[in-house]
């Protein structure tokens, strides 16, 4: 390849003799000597084997190669300088791309309110935002597909993965059913033989988040469910409760509508609700931007008031 045998440098000092068509003011913009400026072009000549000049005197005038070279490389310098630019903003003040994975209803809502907070005082912090699994998530990040993570049940899956977890928040998650299905199962005083031959619906097909609550509050870890539905959508999960599907564990934010008017009825427990640990993951080598981490301190008060 011709490009590994040209001194990049000297490609620099041509870019900029194109540009300006000066001697006196290329040696300005880069510091150096009109005889320097005279040997890198001369020296770059006879690296393409191609006159790129018409005459070198006070000014400098492209022949026809060195301006075809000139317009070929003229774009990627351009590209360059804006990106170092944009790059140095970025050291002062919140600027550029947040790739963001999370979790659907958190993404789908908290996620997104923030955001449109954020930018209101960050105009120039622009998101792409993947919601997902967590598994999937974190084998996004893994894959450097995204910037950060925010896991839900993190403190479980983010073991998993060799990523770096801070601790972004706390989801009260709590154990209901319709009113119908809480009295035709008289779940009034329920304890684990009666509740493990009821039906249950769940995010994912082991029903692993209704286990982790069974171990909570009934210090017991059920090896089998029975599982009337699963589905990836909380949403969903909702109104089959409301239907009288079966139990489902349930953010107790979401349903406090419900609750009130008792359309859902919460499993009462002597313990405290279960709680969600909702994790942001990082790449361990990763240093995060100013925006990141502006970002993550604002999200995690948002939803310190939210949920």
């Amino acid at each position: 390849m011709l490009l590994n045998k040209i001194d990049l440098n000297r490609l620099r000092v041509f870019y900029y003799s194109c540009a300006l068509k000066s001697f006196a003011l290329v040696a300005k913009e880069l510091n150096v000597s009109r005889s320097a400026i005279s040997q890198s072009l001369k020296s770059l000549e006879g690296e393409v084997g191609i006159s790129l000049f018409v005459q070198k005197h006070r000014e400098i005038i492209p022949s026809e190669a060195g301006k075809i070279l000139f317009e070929s490389i003229e774009p990627l310098f351009a590209t360059i300088n804006g990106t170092l630019e944009q790059l140095k903003i970025a050291k002062s003040r919140p600027y550029g791309r947040l790739r963001i994975g999370a979790p659907k209803v958190l993404g789908s809502h908290q996620l997104v309110n923030a955001i449109w907070q954020f930018r209101k005082e960050f105009p120039d912090v622009r998101f792409e935002i993947t919601l997902d699994l967590p598994e999937r998530i974190l084998g996004q990040l893994l894959r450097n597909e995204i910037d950060f993570a925010i896991v839900d049940a993190g403190d479980t899956f983010a073991k998993l993965f060799p990523v770096a977890t801070r601790p972004l928040a706390i989801e009260k998650q709590i154990l209901v059913c319709s009113r119908g299905y809480f009295s035709s199962h008289s779940l009034k005083n329920a304890g684990y033989p009666t509740l493990i031959h009821c039906e249950f619906l769940s995010h994912v097909p082991d029903g692993l988040e209704v286990k982790f609550w069974f171990k909570k509050h009934m210090n017991r870890l059920p090896r089998d469910l029975k599982l009337a539905l699963s589905i990836n959508d909380t949403f969903a999960l909702i109104r089959a409760a409301l239907q009288g599907h079966g139990l489902a564990l349930l953010p107790a934010y979401l349903i406090e509508k419900e609750l009130k008017s008792g359309a859902l009825v919460n499993i009462p427990t002597t313990k405290d609700a279960y709680q969600n640990q909702i994790l942001t993951a990082h790449l361990p080598e990763k240093v995060p931007s100013l925006a990141e981490r502006k970002f993550l301190s604002f999200f995690s008060e948002f939803l310190g008031r939210a949920l």
